[in-house]
């Protein structure tokens, strides 16, 4: 989900409450006479007459002393006023509901006038704006429990879920939707119980891949929580796509009439159309056509659509370009969005804790002062005594304070280095587990045993790989101490260069060759780590990937090019690197060209990795047509 289709979204919810408003019998439980003119005012939000009708109903509101439509009136200001895009007035409007709802104890309008401000900032789509939205929904959120509010905590969760998939984090956003749900599974609370979980469910169902069981399972979920004809069109569109990339045609065009035929506002139809004109063209066999509306509509979700649809009616290459794309464009996002929001936040969260035990620690100083002016005036034998007594306990709580600061500062920098380090280095294995677990989910008929078999071994491998990063984590302390082991065995050096070169190969663009010569035979091992090994040709291959868009990327193995070695190379005919950067690469965080994604970590650890294996990784600078990187590792062989 990107921003354009989560402002839609915010939309379609506000419709959800007109239309809930509509077909139940005063849903919210308001004075009757009141009612109509609720409804009147939430009609007319965006109308010029918003505001006489608005008072009207805060006055009659107050005439009858029903404090719940008096604190409504107040949030109806919220959301005419995010319509306005009026920043000032959006503010004002906020501050005044947050303020009416703690007074008269109806708490759901103060975190759904936060939701309001949060969707506010998001849809002004800029970076600025998305941490606003980011931090403010984190303040509700920690607000909600501090009061244990349980209504304020699953929307706020809800929230910060829809904002982790707008920024393509779909995993983080699962995570929070189950969050949500917990909460919704585990009170009693009148509130909270009275919401339909049917948008929950069918949030938590697109977090999951077009056609996968899961996704089923919590659209199923969803029907069964429907409590309005709008939850039923929701459901209804998410299992249209569901069906045809399942080519199921009966099922998908039953649901597509369902959401058709109940669809009567704009917001609704508006938003089904690209993906239907998709379908409706693909089951047609215009392939051609249905790329062209999705390249058009700029959604990575209906790409994402696409790219299963296409697979499922074995067009590959539609699919893998359309998965190339989008793996490119996620990267990018997480890079770009996710990594700085996490440490913004936990930044600002971290300072904020710091100046508190500041502000109480001089309050601390403070009562001493006053202690010592009022010793003053007893007796200057117990002023001086208490004055040098002060003195020393003032110098001791800055040097504690210096040294808290200083220790903050270290766990920030560590924090930020992992942090970075390990987006780096799970995300290859992840992807080709992934990548190769949806092959093997391919029909019988287009796979063969052989085939799932070697498939299987790679998702075994990079398995182990992601093991082996998290043991690392673990025995982080070895490793900063210099103690850190890595154990040995005869490995067979074709077959962790073929490993390799398996987990890279979606990377690799369309008009790029990827090959492999070796002399040596299957059977040559050598003494060393071979995952470990497998880990540098990965970083390796992972940048000749990023920086060739045509030609050949090159892997070598050569037992003559160095004397008592072999050399493991990836020769590639991209952009190249100046041969006066032949070192500077090899430092944390250095990165060339500042237009390709990547932290800048990988040529670091590979040198890391190369000494502790008690080898050696360099840039090949006599070498003019693109990128050679070389790992020599001393032969210890049978």
């Amino acid at each position: 989900m990107n921003r354009r289709v989560l402002s839609i979204y915010t939309s379609i919810c506000l419709l959800v409450c007109c239309l809930q408003a509509v077909a139940q019998n005063n849903p919210y439980a308001i004075d009757d006479r009141l009612y109509d003119k609720f409804q009147k005012v939430s009609a007319n939000v965006n109308s010029d007459s918003f505001r006489q009708l608005n008072d009207d109903l805060r006055t009659s509101a107050i005439e009858l002393g029903d404090r719940k439509a008096e604190t409504i009136s107040y949030y109806l200001e919220t959301t005419k006023a995010r319509s306005t895009g009026d920043e000032a007035n959006m503010l004002k409007a906020v501050d005044e509901c947050c303020a009416k709802a703690e007074e008269t104890g109806y708490m759901q309008y103060y975190y759904s006038a936060v939701y309001n401000l949060s969707s506010f900032y998001f849809n002004r789509h800029t970076d600025i704006d998305y941490r606003k939205s980011i931090e403010i929904t984190q303040a509700g959120y920690e607000k909600a429990k501090e009061d244990d509010d349980a209504f304020g905590q699953w929307n706020m969760l809800k929230l910060l879920a829809n904002l982790n998939v707008a920024a393509l984090d779909r995993l983080s956003g699962r995570k929070l939707l189950k969050q949500a749900v917990k909460i919704y599974e585990t009170t009693d609370a009148p509130v909270l119980q009275s919401q339909s979980m049917c948008t929950t469910y069918i949030d938590l169902a697109k977090t999951y891949n077009p056609g996968s069981d899961s996704l089923k399972m919590y659209l199923d979920l969803a029907i069964s929580k429907a409590r309005t004809f709008t939850d039923t069109l929701r459901h209804a569109y998410q299992m249209s796509m569901y069906c045809a990339v399942k080519k199921d045609n009966d099922g998908y065009r039953h649901f597509k009439d369902i959401y058709y035929s109940g669809s009567r506002s704009s917001v609704f139809r508006n938003y089904g159309t690209a993906v239907f004109d998709i379908t409706e063209a693909a089951l047609n066999g215009n392939w051609d056509k249905a790329n062209e509306i999705a390249i058009k509509n700029k959604d990575l979700d209906i790409n994402y659509y696409l790219a299963f649809l296409a697979d499922a009616y074995n067009r590959h290459e539609l699919s893998k370009n359309l998965m190339y794309s989008r793996g490119n464009d996620l990267e990018r996002a997480i890079e770009s969005a996710s990594l700085s929001r996490m440490n913004q936040i936990e930044a600002a969260m971290g300072s904020d804790r710091l100046k508190d035990e500041l502000i109480e620690k001089s309050q601390k100083l403070n009562k001493a002062y006053l202690a010592i002016l009022a010793l003053v005036l007893l007796v200057l034998i117990i002023l001086v005594a208490a004055f040098t007594y002060y003195r020393h306990r003032k110098e001791a709580m800055i040097a504690k304070l210096k040294e808290a600061n200083a220790r903050a500062v270290r766990a920030d920098a560590a924090k930020t280095a992992f942090v970075q380090n390990m987006s780096h280095e799970v995300r290859t294995p992840l992807n080709a587990i992934v990548g190769f677990s949806q092959l093997l989910g391919l029909p019988a008929e287009m796979v063969s045993d052989k085939e799932r078999e070697e498939y299987s071994s790679y998702v075994l491998d990079n398995s182990n790989i992601l093991t082996m990063l998290i043991d690392d984590i673990l025995n982080a302390s070895d490793i900063e101490t210099g103690n850190y082991r890595i154990d040995k065995s005869m490995s067979p050096c074709n077959d962790i260069v073929r490993s390799a070169m398996k987990t890279v190969e979606y990377r690799v663009p369309p008009e790029v060759r990827l090959y492999y010569t070796t002399e040596v035979d299957d059977d040559y091992r050598v003494l060393t780590n071979p995952r470990r090994v497998q880990q540098i040709l990965i970083n390796f291959l992972t940048n000749a990937c990023k920086h060739t868009e045509k030609g050949s990327i090159h892997v070598n193995l050569s037992l003559t090019e160095n004397p008592d070695a072999i050399t493991f190379s990836v020769a590639d005919t991209g952009t190249g690197v100046p041969a006066d950067q032949a070192e500077n690469i090899f430092e944390r965080f250095v990165k060339l060209d500042t237009f390709v994604q990547g932290t800048g970590l990988g040529l670091n650890i590979c040198r890391t990795l190369s000494e502790k294996l008690g080898g050696k990784v360099a840039l090949d600078t006599s070498y003019t047509d693109g990128a050679r990187f070389t790992f020599v590792l001393p032969t210890e062989q049978m």
